[in-house]
């Protein structure tokens, strides 16, 4: 009979004495095969480069990195914002984690006719699925690049004729509402590609016959944008996609005629379609007290607090405070103002504010009464 092996050590299980948690362990640049959703042809098969990590406690020495690949392999197919939950959860459960990511990086391919032509052929588009699950909650966002043309608008309008043009990249990532079962709403990747072209001087093609350059060289000279352009045009459309949460648009211009690129970035958080936005209630209340006078304020925003609180992103009474103050000053520029709409961060706007506009908006005297 033969003898039992008596069990290996398993080292990573073993104690660390160091106390230091580590947020991220895992494996990456990993070839793998997946099948993503096609909007034309219903499924594509791609080489993705994939990386898993999940969160490793103090008291263990390490993780055990074989069996990022067995999960893996268990889920192979299809991969989308509809399965990759599912590999997130498993990855938690096998590894003993309390929180686990996931990046899958693919060239999606899309069949492109040429304009005038009318000749086809496969474009490939860089696309992200980013996948995160921790103790509450789970995450998923699309990220597409897309390659454009663009046209400088002010070399067109001092040039006697032509314009420096160039290839640029527009990468749109993107979150998109969770419906009442739990799953986000669906974007097809090429829905982004069409967003980022549109915000463009031209699209970007794979063959071209002489018509279709002439056709795509007067187009871009027809449409100029600056880099600028770009994410605004972009943004203003996704802006408009009830079935979208939040994005971030990144343009790149790899410009022709300087040795650096031109970049512009922007990121927002769409309101739900029935959620009004919180500049929206300030705004109202500034026309309403305008009307009636400054010392009606105090009791005009107690009465509308919870509406107006719940509507800013800290919850925090001195911000409230200052958004009001901002609301209600002729000192702030509107561009001023629309910054600190817009921005990532409420509380770094506040703390960044222009001095001036602020010390500007402190000395009304009404606002001294408030704050």
């Amino acid at each position: 009979m033969k003898p039992v092996s008596p069990p290996l050590p398993d080292i990573q299980s073993s104690a660390d004495s160091r106390q230091i948690a580590i947020d991220q362990v895992g494996v990456c640049d990993l070839l793998y095969p997946i099948t993503v959703l096609d909007r034309e042809n219903q499924k594509q098969q791609c080489a993705a480069k994939v990386s898993l990590s999940v969160s490793l406690p103090h008291h263990f020495k390490g993780t055990h990195m074989s069996r990022f690949l067995q999960v893996l392999a268990e889920h192979q197919g299809e991969f989308t914002m509809r399965t990759v939950p599912s590999i997130l959860h498993d990855l938690k459960k096998r590894l003993d984690a309390e929180s686990a990511h996931i990046e899958v990086e693919f060239p999606y391919f899309i069949q492109r006719k040429a304009p005038v032509s009318g000749l086809s052929a496969p474009m490939d588009y860089l696309c992200t699925f980013i996948g995160e699950s921790n103790g509450t909650s789970d995450d998923f966002l699309l990220r597409v690049r897309v390659p454009v043309g663009t046209l400088c608008p002010c070399s067109k309008e001092i040039s006697d004729y032509g314009a420096h043009n160039q290839r640029g990249y527009v990468t749109i990532t993107v979150r998109t509402r969770k419906k009442e079962d739990g799953a986000w709403d669906f974007l097809w990747i090429e829905e982004l590609v069409d967003v980022a072209e549109k915000s463009a001087s031209a699209p970007i093609y794979p063959l071209l016959k002489r018509t279709d350059e002439r056709h795509v060289t007067m187009l871009a000279y027809d449409n100029p944008v600056f880099v600028e352009d770009v994410v605004r045009n972009a943004a203003a459309q996704l802006k408009s996609d009830s079935r979208i949460e939040w994005f971030e648009i990144r343009a790149v211009n790899h410009e022709s005629i300087h040795n650096h690129s031109a970049f512009a970035v922007v990121q927002c958080k769409n309101n739900k379609p029935d959620e009004p936005h919180w500049w929206g209630c300030l705004d109202e209340a500034r026309k309403d007290l305008e009307s009636r006078g400054s010392k009606a304020w105090k009791n005009e925003l107690a009465r509308r607090s919870a509406k107006t609180q719940a509507c800013i992103p800290s919850g925090s009474k001195i911000l409230e405070k200052f958004a009001i103050a901002i609301a209600y000053s002729q000192s702030a520029p509107s561009d001023k103002v629309g910054e600190l709409i817009q921005s990532k961060d409420f509380k770094t706007a506040f703390c960044n504010f222009d001095l001036q506009v602020l010390s500007g908006v402190r000395e009304k005297d009404w606002v001294k009464k408030f704050w």
